[in-house]
Formats: structure tokens, C-alpha cells, sequence
């Protein structure tokens, strides 16, 4: 089930909110953490009810790598299972869906800067501007929404129609004022939201379990769906596939289908907007004009492992991807240039999750 596979989390409900401004925690840091201006983060969601989840840091240009730079910097474990980090304005969100909280960090230091309790199982985070965020969670039919500067939760957006079993919002893209999310676990619809009102102003279905969502050059919204990922899935179990939507009308305009059970882990934009590459253990790459799929994969990884989780540095196009070998021992992330060209890898923590880049603030 790829509930359990994918993610690992259960049921935490807390009931209290608490925010803090940018300090140390109690005691001296056991390390001083100095991250530089340009560079990779990677997520690593840990094992299930372990509490080690981690966060590391990569410097293509020296070839450093940090690990576990937050326990490190703040004398404290991460949580447990850690699922997805959004970079704003130096700053960073990372949530951790089964401890309920989101911290908030300096992405030159590592320290905690804040954090947002009392969520039931955050997934991932789109900041909107310097007052206003959104969060997605599961087994909660609310987005929460929040104010980055004091990490107080300011309200809610209700999604009817979900129960606590059901309930499941995911992955968030914008164009210009709205707001689209997909609605992964359980769930068939992809919701578009006015970011001026904070309400629903359309629902499309668009096939079983829409992941992940992005806007590409045109403004086009891309979405794929796992299509159940096992023959018991209660709501079905079908082809998954990869759409093209228009953002206005939520119209599909095309479909691309792929063989039932496929594992459709990831996907990212190249630098320009006008690519589409996603990881199914090998890494696949499609203009957004294509007509048919690709028959050959962009990176064929048969010789290096099994890459799930991937990213596109958006300012270089280099290409970031991790094999989380058997989800106990140590994952490790491959760094390819925008060719495809393996250019190095090192190690990450277990299970690694999310890739993000930090870049020089100007």
C-alpha cells in the first residue's frame, strides 16, 4: 500500500499551537553550522515511529556535505517522518508529518527560527508572501493557513467531502493568484483556489490519486496520478498517468498513460519550463509540446540503483536524484549535469524524500 510504502505516518492529532522567534534552543549548539549561499538540501524522512528523520546540505561547488545539520545545530532530533522543505527569504519550512509540526530554520545556520504545532500530518508548504502560507495535511480536510513571520496558524480551508480516513491534500503549484492542490491519498480531485479570498472556486477529477502538481513556461498546470498503486486500493486501481491542464478552464488537454503498477515517484520542470523529467527508478525527460511519450530514458540508472525521489535546479538545470536503497541503511544522491551526465553522489540519511535548492539572495 503505497500509503505505508511512500510515506510511513499515522495518526498524531496535538492541540497546541506554539511559536517562537528566530533563537537557539536551550544550551550552546554541540556544532556551529555555517551553510553556503548556494547549495542542496536534502529531506530524509527516517523510519516510521523512529524519530530519525534528518536534513542534509550539499555544496556542488566544493563538493562538502553536511549531514544532519539540524540535530546538530540544535541539539535536537528532527521528528519523525520528515516529509517536504519550502525555502523563503533565507529561511526554511520543514514539516514533519508524524511528529504534527513544521519547523522553521535560517537556512545559513540551521537553527530553529520557529515552529508550528497542534497540525494532524503537514506534507508540504507553498508560501505565498511574507504574510501568508498554506499547508497541506492528511487525515484533515483543511489546508491550514499561516503567517511566515510569526508561524501562527490564521485559518483554515475546508475541502467538503472528506472524512478523517479520506482525507488527503498534497501538492501545491501557483499561477498568478490561484492556488492548485491535489488531493493524493483516497482522493480523485485537484482543487484550484483564489490565494485573494482563500476559497474553492473549482474541483476537477482527474483520475486516482493526483501526487504531484507543477506549472510549466506557458502556465500550464502538469499533474500525475499513481493510479491506486495496488489492486486493493479501495477507490480502484488503474493506468497511472501524466496531464496536461489548463489553469483557467482545469480542462485535461492531453494524457500520457503508463502501465498499471508502475512506480511513478517524482517528477520537475527543467530550468526553462518547457521539459517535463520524473523518476520511476530511471530518469525520463519530455518537452511540453510532445505528442507521445519517450521511448528511452533520459538517464538510464539500471547501472547505479533505483531513483525515486528527483529535483531540477531551476537556475542550472543540473539534475539531483536519490536512491533510497532499502529505506534502513543510508540513502545516496546522484548529481547529474542538465545533460544527464553523472558528474558525483554522496551519501544522505535514510530514506531521502525531498531535494531543495538554496541560491544566493540578491
Amino acid at each position: 500500500m503505497k500509503k505505508v510504502v511512500w510515506n510511513l505516518m499515522t495518526f498524531v492529532a496535538f492541540i497546541t499551537l506554539a511559536t517562537f522567534s528566530c533563537m537557539k534552543n536551550e544550551g550552546a549548539p554541540s556544532e556551529v553550522i555555517t551553510l553556503e549561499q548556494n547549495g542542496v538540501f536534502v529531506v530524509n524522512q527516517g523510519n516510521y515511529n523512529y524519530s530519525n528523520s534528518s536534513i542534509d546540505f550539499y555544496c556542488p561547488d566544493n563538493g562538502k556535505v553536511l549531514n544532519s545539520v539540524f540535530q546538530k545545530a540544535n541539539q535536537m532530533k528532527l521528528g519523525d517522518v520528515a516529509q517536504s522543505m519550502t525555502i523563503y527569504d533565507k529561511k526554511a519550512w520543514i514539516a514533519v508529518n508524524n511528529s504534527g509540526t513544521i519547523y522553521s530554520i535560517d537556512t545559513d545556520t540551521a537553527l530553529e527560527c520557529g515552529r508550528i504545532e497542534g497540525l494532524t500530518s503537514p506534507r508540504y508548504i507553498h508560501i505565498l508572501n511574507s504574510n501568508k502560507g498554506y499547508i497541506t495535511q492528511m487525515y484533515d480536510n483543511r489546508i491550514a493557513i499561516f503567517n511566515p513571520q510569526s508561524n501562527q496558524i490564521t485559518g483554515y480551508i475546508t475541502v467538503d467531502g472528506m472524512d478523517s480516513f479520506n482525507a488527503s491534500t498534497e501538492s501545491m503549484t501557483q499561477v498568478e493568484d490561484y492556488l492548485f492542490v491535489t488531493c493524493w491519498s483516497y482522493q480523485k480531485e485537484i482543487l484550484k483556489i483564489d490565494t485573494r479570498t482563500d476559497k474553492i472556486v473549482a474541483r476537477k477529477q482527474v483520475g486516482i490519486q493526483p501526487y504531484k502538481i507543477l506549472h510549466d513556461v506557458n502556465q500550464k498546470i502538469w499533474c500525475y496520478t499513481d493510479g491506486g498503486s495496488w489492486e486493493e486500493n479501495p477507490i480502484g486501481f488503474e493506468k497511472p498517468k501524466l496531464m496536461r491542464i489548463d489553469a483557467n478552464t482545469l480542462e485535461i488537454e492531453k494524457e500520457f498513460f503508463f502501465e498499471k503498477g508502475i512506480y511513478f515517484a517524482d517528477f520537475s520542470m527543467n530550468e526553462k519550463g518547457d521539459a517535463i523529467l520524473w523518476s520511476d527508478g530511471n530518469i525520463w525527460k519530455m518537452g511540453i509540446g510532445a505528442e507521445v511519450l519517450p521511448e528511452k530514458p533520459f538517464i538510464d540508472a539500471s547501472t547505479i540503483g533505483f531513483l525515486t525521489t528527483m529535483s531540477v535546479d531551476s537556475r542550472t538545470g543540473e539534475i539531483y536524484a536519490a536512491d533510497c536503497m532499502d529505506y534502513v541503511q543510508c540513502g545516496v544522491v546522484y548529481h547529474f549535469s542538465k545533460d544527464g551526465e553523472l558528474q558525483g553522489k554522496f551519501k544522505a540519511g535514510i530514506s531521502p524524500v525531498h531535494i531543495v535548492f538554496k541560491r544566493t539572495t540578491k
